[in-house]
């Protein structure tokens, strides 16, 4: 017998102070709409509109969902949901946070957060929370492609040089790929000194580029073992390191509580006493994270 429990750790947080109660919304189509097939997963481009303000967002269903949440990105309003979702169940959440969402489109579509976020080749990168220069070098022939931490600086090398015809795509693929691992290099300590904190063995780490979440605790049983895994998002590597500890700290309380109980809380402040400061600083820097 297969049991699969997980707990994760938003984004954005959709019932905290940011909320604020939509008025004046178009109310919710009363006709049945289909579900997704069960076991299935897949994009939709869909629309909505709030007080007149037509918004156009991306429904995602998927199988290893088990709630509706949503995102605000660079690619715009973003529903993550259950693959047994209804389109009328992404609707209502939608409507019962319309504030929320067209407060914060305004505030990611703004100049000076599009300006910040903007990366372009030869531009400084957000790096452990701090603004670093990157030199891009041509690496010799046969010597593997690396990524360097220099102090404040950043160091980049990679085979082709700069006149080759596919330069810029290459560096942004390289940088991709060098981010993730410094992240997994990063990760990978913290998770073990947060899990012997509470007499735990060190759960296997995993990356995600999940479009919703920065972590999430997965506790899957099989006859009399169990499988702990920590999924961590690897854009966390852009946060200072204290943050990034938070969300190790978040997602390592949920071995003990599968859940968010006064117990789990109480566990997380023990683990990271300033979380609530924490979950406030990432919010904020949520907006800032750059698009390679």
């Amino acid at each position: 017998m297969r049991n699969l429990l997980q707990m994760e750790l938003p984004f954005l947080r959709l019932f905290g102070r940011d909320t604020v109660t939509p008025t004046s919304v178009t109310p919710a189509p009363k006709k049945p709409i289909p579900r997704a097939s069960s076991g299935t997963a897949r994009e939709e481009a869909c629309s909505i509109t709030f007080s007149g303000q037509h918004i156009a967002y991306t429904l995602r269903r998927s199988p290893k969902r088990r709630s509706i949440a949503l995102q605000i990105d660079a690619r715009g309003l973003r529903v993550a949901a259950p693959v047994r979702a209804t389109l009328r169940d992404a609707e209502e959440v939608l409507y019962k946070h319309a504030d929320w969402v067209t407060k914060k489109l305004r505030e990611w579509h703004a100049p000076t957060q599009t300006q910040r976020r903007a990366w372009q080749l030869g531009n400084p990168l957000l790096y452990l929370g701090h603004v670093r220069p990157l030199r891009i070098l041509q690496s010799a022939p046969g010597v593997p492609t690396q990524f360097i931490a220099l102090g404040e600086s950043l160091q980049l090398s990679l085979p082709q040089p700069p006149t080759a015809p596919d330069y810029s795509a290459r560096v942004r693929a390289t940088l991709d790929a060098a981010l993730r691992e410094a992240a997994r290099q990063h990760f990978a300590p913290r998770l073990a000194h947060y899990a012997s904190l509470i007499g735990e063995p060190v759960p296997t780490l995993r990356l995600s580029s999940a479009a919703t979440r920065w972590g999430s605790c997965s506790r899957r049983v099989a006859g009399i073992s169990a499988v702990i895994t920590v999924s961590l998002n690897w854009r966390m590597i852009h946060f200072p390191p204290h943050l990034i500890d938070y969300v190790i700290a978040h997602e390592i309380a949920h071995i003990k509580h599968m859940n968010h109980s006064p117990r789990f809380w109480a566990l997380v402040g023990k683990l990271f006493p300033d979380y609530q400061a924490a979950r406030a600083e990432i919010k904020r820097r949520a907006l800032e994270l750059p698009e390679i």
